[in-house]
Order: structure tokens, then sequence, then C-alpha cells
């Protein structure tokens, strides 16, 4: 809808895959970081000469430090709460409320851990339309989850009553 000096746009990456929806959303507060992409020499005498390797390079990081209860997938209820989708009308679900560990455990599988990139959303809309356009930087970080995934059972019966923590899930940006 907009024209540009040259007549096309450049893009530096395009990333085309599923999205991921966490039925429960992490604990309040994350941390953001940015990291300078910078080498600092230092010579015998105490001199520091930098070398700046690249462009910086920023992080986000997640928990789920509150504790999820995985009654509802664990145990024999078959009561699971979900979220549904809006965009099908409402019928199918996109994310169970209560699995939201086993999700991430299992998208890091799929992704090989690091070896396949990610894109962190911050948020999206309720109702969001089939396409979203996310402009700038701070939309997103497109990166690879370098975090290894560390389940704490902190409470209950093991595979029955169980309610599960995920201290820390950390994706850093590809530069």
């Amino acid at each position: 809808a907009q024209s540009t000096p040259d007549g096309y746009f450049e893009i530096g990456s395009i990333v085309a895959g599923p999205v991921v929806v966490f039925g429960t959303d992490y604990s309040w507060g994350r941390i953001l970081e940015q990291s300078w992409n910078v080498d600092l020499n230092e010579a015998r005498g105490g001199q520091r000469m930098p070398y700046q390797v690249g462009l910086p390079r920023r992080s986000v990081e997640v928990a789920w430090t509150d504790g999820v209860d995985v009654t509802q997938i664990d145990g024999n209820d078959s009561d699971a709460d979900y979220m549904l989708s809006t965009s099908t009308g409402g019928i199918e679900p996109v994310a169970y409320n209560r699995d939201v560990l086993y999700t991430v455990q299992g998208t890091l599988e799929m992704l090989g851990g690091p070896l396949r990139p990610v894109v962190y959303l911050p948020a999206l809309g309720k109702g969001t339309p089939d396409s979203e356009t996310l402009t700038g930087r701070a939309s997103a970080v497109y990166g690879r989850i370098t975090s290894p995934i560390r389940l704490e059972s902190i409470l209950g019966d093991e595979e029955a009553s169980e309610v599960w923590r995920l201290a820390r899930l950390t994706i850093e940006e590809e530069v």
C-alpha cells in the first residue's frame, strides 16, 4: 500500500511456520536484554582495544514460576480447560490451559533445541484476524531457544496431581 524510492522492498528474513499458542501465559515479568557484540582485547599493560564483531544481540527470558496444575492432563479428568480459535468459528481448540509446559517441551523437541530458529511474539490480540502485520524490531525477536527445558515438580503425586514450573525459557536473537 506504499511505494519506496527504489520501487521495491528488501526483506532480511521471512519466517513461515506454525504459531504455537500457549494456553497459559508465562508468569508476570520477563527479561529483555541487549548485549553488545564487541570483543574487548586487553593488552599486558592493561590497555583495552574494542572490536565490534557485529550488531547488538537481544534476548528474551520468560518463565512459568507460579506453577501449572497438570492434574487435568495427567489425571483421569476428561473436562480439560482449553482455548477456542476465533478464526475457525470457535469450534477447534488451539491450546489447553494446563499443558503449556508440555507444549513448550514438545515444541523444543520438534525444533531440535537451538537447531531451528523461532519467532517470539510478545502478544497477539484476542480475536486477531488470520493475518496480522507486525512492524519494527520491538514487535518480535527472531532467534533460537538457547536454554535447556527444566520442568520442576513443586507439588502433588507423580503423574497424578502434580504442579509443575519452568524456571527459564531463553530466546537469543539471530543477528
